[in-house]
């Protein structure tokens, strides 16, 4: 490195040299001298490991810069390992560098065709979002995710990210984002088939017909006619091939040489069901088959439709039953992990009550929301604090949980962990002051 931007720590103690770096890095970066912050940031890096104790703050800070510094450089690759690195000793990164870095790791990975990772990103960096009053930011994050699995040709990825947008279009009365989610939706529609979008598709005809009536401010009504007409040429049924039966006693004797040949000659029985509205899909989860469910989402399986007996989606009936590769599995497919079950209960609140901590890892590490409520107004984290599940809590709070939220009884998570008799939760609030 030149003289000119070498630090000496002869009259520096060591948290105003990391100060000082800091600063350098932050007016190289100003000035876009790019290859001499990205040199400090790699000297402080080294310094900061050099030391007996490294501050998870500095350390925090010092990743922010090189990131930075990497995507400015139009080094992606570069940027996109360094976000999914760890390092040897902790860091602390605030809600804001969080929010940057997680945003722009989704877009780099979209551009480097990762389609799970843009998933998985691209659902993080919307969660985050809803930790901020702006409302603006999560409708951008959600388009955002849409217009990546459109260049990744891979629309049936969109399923929440659309709803999302459907839904919050229609309750605030803005229907470019209404139609703009129903777009959406529609190309997921041709490439996964899945009866649920169908079904949403063909609901929205009653609202879409009152835009033609009353064309709203700004919409082309050429885009609405064509939206129509779309979802008109949706079937409103299905073909039953009275095959299902068969088809279930080929998956029940783990015959999927010859469960393939039967789909592939009855495509449509991947949508059927029985009595109790459970498709193959769901019986392939019931039996834990991995290989049966890989080959069920390969034949276009609803991923998003929901049983009959308690409105479980696949997803939810994966989390009850607690197989982590199966989860997995559905999280990487699409699987929307904010679809409700019985009493309201989400995947996250489900995998609480169930005591799957993998799972809920498995849950956090896709961009679960934290902090839906269920019928009874409780959280994740307020179903963990009842019932003691401490690491649970940890994860939870650790993960962004709102700790200042109260029950429907108006109780705050100390007084809910002490009237369960909770002693280690109540302990571990109280020492970090959530009171």
């Amino acid at each position: 490195m030149a003289a000119s931007t070498a630090i000496s720590s002869n009259s520096m103690n060591q948290s105003s040299i990391f100060e000082f770096y800091l600063n350098q890095i932050s007016a190289k970066l100003k000035e876009n001298s790019l290859s001499t912050a990205l040199d400090l940031c790699r000297e402080m890096k080294a310094r900061l490991f050099a030391g007996d104790t490294v501050d998870p703050m500095m350390l925090g800070w010092q990743r922010f810069y090189e990131f930075t510094c990497l995507v400015k450089m139009e080094q992606d690759k570069e940027a996109l390992a360094l976000y999914m690195s760890s390092e040897k000793h902790p860091f602390i990164l605030d809600r804001n560098q969080t929010v940057y870095m997680t945003s722009v790791a989704a877009e780099l990975a979209c551009s480097s065709d990762n389609i799970g990772l843009t998933l998985k990103l691209s659902r993080l960096a919307w969660t985050l979002s809803f930790r901020d009053s702006d409302i603006i930011s999560r409708v951008q994050k959600a388009q955002n995710a849409c217009i990546y699995f459109e260049r990744l040709r891979q629309s049936r990825l969109n399923f929440g990210f659309a709803r999302f947008l459907t839904g919050f279009g229609k309750s605030n009365d803005i229907p470019v984002l209404f139609i703009q989610g129903l777009e959406c939706l529609l190309a997921n529609y041709r490439q996964s088939g899945s009866l649920t979008v169908a079904a949403i598709l063909l609901n929205s005809l009653r609202e879409l017909a009152g835009y033609l009536e009353s064309l709203p401010d700004n919409i082309d009504r050429l885009r609405v006619v064509e939206l129509v007409d779309a979802i008109n040429n949706i079937p409103g049924t299905i073909n039953v091939s009275g095959q299902f039966g068969k088809a279930v006693k080929l998956l029940n004797e783990n015959k999927l040489t010859d469960l393939t040949a039967l789909i592939a000659q009855y495509p449509h029985l991947v949508h059927e069901n029985d009595e109790n509205g459970m498709t193959l899909l769901f019986k392939a989860i019931q039996q834990s088959n991995l290989r049966a469910l890989e080959l069920l989402i390969e034949k276009d399986a609803d991923l998003h439709r929901c049983e009959a007996v308690q409105g479980a989606s696949p997803l939810l009936l994966a989390v009850n039953i607690g197989n982590e590769h199966i989860v997995k599995t559905l999280l990487e497919a699409g699987s929307d992990p904010e679809i409700k079950g019985i009493f309201g209960q989400t995947p996250l609140i489900r995998a609480v009550i169930e005591e799957h901590f993998p799972v809920l890892a498995l849950l956090l590490e896709h961009g679960s929301l934290l902090d839906r409520r269920d019928d009874s107004g409780n959280t994740a984290l307020m179903h963990a604090v009842e019932d003691g599940q401490f690491e649970m809590v940890k994860a939870l709070i650790f993960a962004g949980s709102d700790t200042s939220l109260k029950s429907e009884a108006g109780m705050s998570l100390l007084q809910i962990s002490e009237s369960s008799d909770r002693s280690d939760v109540t302990k571990f609030l109280k020492q970090h002051n959530l009171t």
